[in-house]
């Protein structure tokens, strides 16, 4: 009788599981869609929702995790009472790779190291695949979830003729004795993780027994409380020998999740569904834009949660990557060394402080770039910053916190001092720029820097030029800026003194290092080691105007990197064939860009460069938005070839700057651009395009047109009261509003008449606002003789000089 009932308990016990299950597997859908929507609302608007709610949506989340880890639990328990042994070809590598890729995860979020001991090459065997990942996954994430912060769970394999051990160990809470002969129960559990709160459904381990059973196996366990558990699980194999070994998937480890390495961990997902994708980050917040911080800073964006979101909202966080990309994230956690002989790298937890190994097929290295810290006594003073990230856009914002206004001084006067300039004005901050060299943003010729110099200043920033910060004074935060010339009073300092490429864990390596100082790739992204590639700032690139190296660390080039890398370790075959150095920015109310070489840089290269300034405006003139912008085309005077191109003003720099860009990487010559059939409409430009218009005067300069003075050369002249003639062919009213010294006005429509009062054997300059007219009046001159005439380059539109 008490058979019967013991059997006819057991077939109810079975039948009502049976209930569970398929009730467990309907509603596995909808559960993980509440799940997930909970998740997405708490990340996406936490900001916004009052700290009650959002400890209400964590009690949501919590409960819906419990109850989702319990129907997945009796989903898979139905599933193997159920199960029919189906023999297969195994390859434990592959199986062992995709357990610790799901259980690193849950490792590194409760702060538990996971190690494996595994012989080197795993055989592939005939089992049932779906058992051998429940037993393993089962023990493994058990010992996770009961071991505390700091601990280690080990999985051993140890590989015999007939048989397979796995023992795992873990430094966990442990079991109490009189509870062993339970554990493998359903829904039981030990007391002691009652009492300590341990999450769990007391299923796991009845899941693994069965499962074992089915294989012919046995499992022990060795436990006592507070000292840790072992299980030890023996099945009887057959190593395949009919199925040859399938090859485990690529792995590939990302060091870098700024701008290139998310990118290139996007790209390689839809090369290779099936890769292992890795990426490591030191800081916590990932994939965000660096170039929009200032605006974070100004206010103009005004949550930071908006630089690293994707176009459709959603944060760009390790769980983003997961759900979106299967790709896993180690953020916090640094790479401190690299083993290119043996394929792994050594990660650095940050939080933990532990450390581990990880393997790899592909390395990819995107370290990006650091800020330059020059040596200046005082330099570790408060209040002192550099520009690198999130943490120091926080940290500046408040000390910009109001009701104080602040006076802050910029140390350099590259893209990032300008830029950032901007933004402190728009916090109500008293702005100067102190710079080394002789003018601004040294990556523009002297006669444009100047012009935009002027009118920054109008918006009330003071430079210092030519001027070298030499200490820092304050009691614990910065009071003065000391210099070779001067002291300035300061409540705050940022250092933009610029960017050099992050290359030391290269270095370290023994990758080889270009001569720009940034890791040595070639077209296909590839460093000195084929199986490791270099992207984003930290690799070098080449200039495709003079053939030679090039540093120059941009967001636009990072991400063109990461797709070509991301195509050849997926297989394909791309080229990186280089960059033409194009720099754009907007301040206030004026853009600037450049691209190719300045003159100074094509005098070095081996040109013989000529340049023309061309002052227009960006459309038609009687469209009232029509504005002014300032071209300077570079061209070499022998071959003719396009070298480079400079452009500022209120109008629309950005799309000829393109246009020239384009141009370059093409190896256009002069003559071309004055082809190009570009559009036109009177909203948006002109029926000859300010580049149409550059090339023609480019053109006239080369073939002797006209003979033209920089405005550099005059201003010396005046200085130095030379024996010059400088003729104003401007209408008197214009002469009278402004006029540079010791010239004389004579209208280009009177030109004619007084040409025979003029000196033949005096050098004479022609101005007006553009060089238009000057260019009338250099016709009309020549062809009555003269021939010691030039017209000043660009015309007052282009004269730098206000003093």
């Amino acid at each position: 009788m008490k058979k019967e009932n013991k059997k006819e308990q057991k077939t109810i016990s079975d039948n009502i599981l049976k209930i569970f299950s398929t009730g467990a597997h309907q509603i596995k859908s909808p559960l993980n869609s509440i799940y997930t929507l909970l998740d997405i609302i708490l990340y996406s608007y936490k900001d916004k929702l009052p700290n009650q709610v959002q400890n209400l949506i964590l009690s949501a989340i919590k409960k819906a995790g419990d109850l989702k880890n319990l129907t997945d639990d009796l989903f898979q328990l139905g599933k193997i009472k159920d199960k029919i042994i189906e023999q297969q070809s195994i390859n434990l590598d592959v199986l062992i790779s995709k357990i610790k890729t799901k259980l690193d995860e849950i490792a590194n979020q409760r702060k538990v190291t996971l190690q494996l001991d595994t012989p080197e090459t795993l055989p592939v065997i005939e089992s049932d695949g779906t058992l051998l990942y429940n037993i393993i996954y089962n023990l493994v994430e058990n010992g996770i979830s009961y071991t505390p912060t700091g601990g280690i769970v080990t999985l051993i394999i140890d590989v015999k003729q007939e048989t397979i051990k796995f023992i795992i160990k873990d430094t966990g809470i442990g079991i109490p004795s009189d509870s062993l002969p339970k554990i493998f129960d359903e829904f039981y559990r030990a007391p002691n993780a009652k009492i300590e709160k341990k999450s769990g459904t007391g299923l796991g381990l009845a899941i693994v027994k069965k499962a074992v059973e089915l294989l012919n196996g046995t499992i022990y366990v060795d436990s006592k409380a507070g000292k840790g558990t072992t299980f030890t699980v023996e099945i009887p194999i057959t190593k395949s020998k009919s199925v040859k070994e399938k090859k485990p998937n690529k792995r590939i480890v990302i060091i870098g999740g700024k701008a290139s390495g998310p990118k290139t961990a996007a790209k390689l997902r839809r090369m290779d569904s099936e890769a292992e994708i890795i990426l490591v980050e030191k800081e916590e917040f990932l994939s965000y834009s660096g170039c929009g911080l200032p605006y974070y800073i100004s206010g103009y964006v005004k949550d930071k949660k908006e630089l690293m979101s994707s176009p459709a909202g959603e944060l760009r966080n390790p769980d983003f990557f997961k759900r979106i990309g299967n790709i896993t994230v180690y953020n916090h956690t640094e790479v401190i060394d690299i083993d290119r002989k043996n394929k792994f790298v050594t990660l650095k937890s940050l939080e933990k402080k532990n450390i581990s190994r990880l393997s790899y097929d592909y390395l990819v290295i995107a370290t990006g770039g650091r800020p330059y810290i020059p040596k200046i006594k005082g330099i570790k003073l408060k209040n002192i910053f550099t520009l690198h990230n999130v943490t120091d856009a926080d940290r500046l914002k408040e000390i910009l916190a109001p009701p104080k206004a602040k006076d802050g001084i910029i140390i350099g006067a590259g893209l990032i001092g300008m830029e950032m300039s901007e933004s402190l004005i728009a916090r109500g901050t008293r702005v100067s720029i102190i710079e080394k060299e002789k003018n601004i943003l040294k990556f523009f010729d002297d006669d444009i820097a100047l012009l935009i110099k002027n009118r920054i200043e109008l918006k009330g920033i003071k430079f210092y030029t030519d001027e070298i910060v030499k200490e820092f004074r304050g009691k614990e935060k910065v009071e003065f800026v000391v210099t070779d010339k001067r002291i300035l009073p300061v409540d705050f300092v940022i250092i933009a003194t610029g960017i050099k490429p992050e290359v030391q864990l290269a270095k370290k390596a023994g990758l080889a290092i270009g001569e720009t100082g940034a890791i040595k790739v070639n077209q296909s992204l590839q460093t000195s080691d084929p199986y490791i590639y270099a992207v984003g700032d930290c690799a070098e690139n080449r200039n495709l105007v003079t053939g030679n190296e090039s540093f120059m660390p941009l967001g636009s080039t990072a991400n063109k990197h990461g797709r070509v890398a991301a195509i050849n370790i997926g297989g394909g075959k791309a080229k990186f064939k280089g960059i033409v150095n194009t720099v754009v920015f907007k301040i206030f109310d004026i853009s600037a860009g450049k691209t190719g070489l300045t003159t100074e840089k094509a005098i070095k290269a081996g040109y013989k460069p000529i340049s023309v300034l061309v002052p227009t405006l960006d459309r038609e003139h009687y469209y009232k938005e029509a504005q002014k912008i300032i071209i300077k085309l570079i061209g070499d005077k022998k071959s003719e070839k396009l070298l480079g191109a400079q452009i500022f003003g209120s109008g629309d720099v950005i799309r000829r700057i393109d246009v020239v860009a384009t141009a370059l990487a093409n190896k256009m010559k002069i003559d071309s651009l004055r082809e190009l059939d570009l559009a036109y409409f009177p909203a948006f430009g002109l029926p000859f395009d300010p580049i149409n218009i550059a090339a023609n005067v480019w053109e006239n300069l080369k073939y002797g047109d006209y003979n033209k003075v920089e405005a550099i050369d005059l201003y010396k002249l005046i200085k130095n009261k030379k024996d010059i003639l400088i003729i104003d062919v401007r209408r008197p009213e214009e002469f009278e509003e402004y006029s540079l010294p010791f010239s004389l006005n004579i209208p280009v429509g009177a030109i004619r008449a007084h040409s025979d009062s003029l000196p033949k054997n005096k050098k004479i300059v022609l101005v007006c606002d553009t060089g238009m007219r000057s260019y009338s009046a250099y016709n009309i001159l020549k062809r009555f003789g003269f021939k010691n005439i030039a017209i000043l380059n660009g015309g007052l539109s282009c004269w730098p000089y206000i003093d």
